[in-house]
């Protein structure tokens, strides 16, 4: 099952209002997509005109209803057809759209759909809450269903408010995603940097002789890093997320084919003795021109005062996601870690690339004499193992 942050694949879908509906064309908006599997039952045709009475208070909220049904019967339905206006349903009798979410499930054997015709599949309903990105931000199951709807209106109502629109004179050309890693997955990146070391975080520049040396400058940069191993646990998760949650942002967005990842390191600015920070610098430079992308993902938003992300080139806006939320921008663009004044900002940090970047890369070594391993002791990228699906 899709898990939230996780971002939904672009498909074509027949429907009551289109035979090849393009599922984002509803992303002005949020959507909460019922799938509902089948009108055959009494109790689902109850819930169903739930929903059909509670529509005027899912549009207050701004979010669009989208039902998923995969009996072939309902599509005589007049429930359905008549709503067609104010809710769209998909018809996925071959159940791709359920099994893409992982709402179905096949048993085993050929089958076809729920409500009587298809016995070799288990379904469960559930509403599946996106974002206007089309990223989860949460399921709620069927339950109850005399509570199922007002469940469903609770959670949305749970969630922040959505900004009132601004005008926006000037900003960066950056890139957030929210919800990359959960809560869970943030403190863990934390307690590996308490407790599995951590260090003095320099930069390299080149000496009067031509040779690569690693500097500390507190005038420029106060901080301590950890760096993931790559063959551990945590950082295969973090391979994997960015397979799922990265990849095909950055691919939708900037119609760039990320394929390696240079390192995963978890990174503290503390408060303390003047506070954590980094000067304004850019990644693209000399042994780092290969970074044509830089992240920022948030641990602990709530526990810490300044540290903001600024890129100074476009006005003095403050970036700072929420925990577990990301900032990609270009490596060329300059930036900067605000001083941290309270409390200790924990950050994880990477850097990815495509092949052409990988062959620049490879000539800067060559040219320069820097071996395949970091400083590090790391390598100094691995392969990505998949490109995940773009639409």
């Amino acid at each position: 099952m899709l898990a939230p942050g996780d971002p939904v694949p672009w498909f074509f879908c027949d429907s009551t209002v289109n035979p090849r509906f393009f599922f984002p064309s509803v992303a002005d908006k949020p959507v909460a997509l019922f799938f509902f599997g089948s009108l055959a039952t009494p109790v689902m045709t109850r819930v169903w005109d739930e929903y059909l009475a509670a529509a005027h208070r899912f549009t207050e909220r701004g979010f669009r209803v989208v039902g998923v049904s995969v009996d072939p019967r309902d599509r005589q339905q007049p429930r359905l057809i008549d709503a067609k206006r104010s809710f769209v349903t998909l018809w996925d009798a071959e159940m791709k759209v359920s099994g893409l979410f992982g709402v179905a499930t096949r048993l085993g054997g050929p089958g076809a759909a729920p409500g009587g015709t298809m016995p070799n599949w288990t379904y469960a309903p559930a509403v599946c809450l996106l974002d206007e990105n089309l990223r989860v931000i949460d399921w709620v199951a069927l339950g109850d269903a005399q509570t199922h709807v007002a469940r469903v209106l609770a959670r949305i109502d749970a969630m922040p408010a959505r900004p009132a629109p601004r005008l926006i004179e000037q900003c960066a050309p950056v890139l957030q995603i929210p919800n990359v890693l959960d809560r869970q997955l943030c403190q863990q990146l934390i307690d590996a940097w308490e407790t599995e070391g951590n260090s003095e975080s320099g930069y390299m520049e080149r000496d009067a002789k031509g040779k690569l040396v690693g500097y500390i400058d507190h005038s420029r940069k106060r901080r301590r890093d950890h760096f993931l191993p790559p063959k551990s646990p945590l950082y295969e998760t973090l391979s994997h997320l960015a397979m799922r949650r990265i990849i095909p942002a950055v691919v939708r967005v900037y119609h760039y084919e990320i394929t390696r990842v240079e390192r995963f390191c978890v990174a503290c600015y503390d408060g303390e003795n003047g506070g954590g920070y980094f000067k304004a610098h850019r990644d693209f430079t000399g042994a780092e021109s290969h970074r044509a992308f830089a992240m920022t993902i948030n641990l602990n938003t709530d526990e810490y005062e300044g540290g903001h992300l600024v890129f100074p080139e476009f006005g003095p806006h403050l970036y700072r996601p929420e925990t577990g939320g990301a900032v990609l921008f270009s490596g060329y663009l300059m930036h900067e870690v605000q001083p941290v004044t309270r409390g200790r900002r924990f950050a994880l940090l990477s850097f990815f690339y495509g092949e052409r970047e990988a062959r620049v890369r490879e000539q800067y070594a060559q040219t320069h004499g820097i071996g395949h391993e970091t400083r590090h002791g790391t390598p100094e990228y691995e392969r990505l193992k998949a490109i995940a699906q773009s639409g």
